[in-house]
């Protein structure tokens, strides 16, 4: 899996010690599975999880605050 961000900031003010950095692609692993509920929920509801793991770089977000 690829992801290709389409990331647009726009700062308040100029000024700023830390400018706006858009991040590059990256590529990673994907695992997920589902599980059909029985009893009273047969074949109405349904749970899923999903876990992604970045092997090209890794991801990081940071939001440092200045004033």
């Amino acid at each position: 899996m690829g992801v290709s961000p389409d990331l647009t900031v726009k700062q308040a003010r100029s000024d700023l010690i830390y400018p706006a950095v858009v991040p590059a692609s990256n590529a990673g692993i994907v695992l997920g599975g589902s599980l059909l509920l029985g009893g009273f929920f047969k074949n109405r509801i349904a749970l899923g999880i999903g876990l992604y793991q970045p092997v090209a770089r890794p991801s990081r977000l940071e939001a440092p605050v200045s004033s």
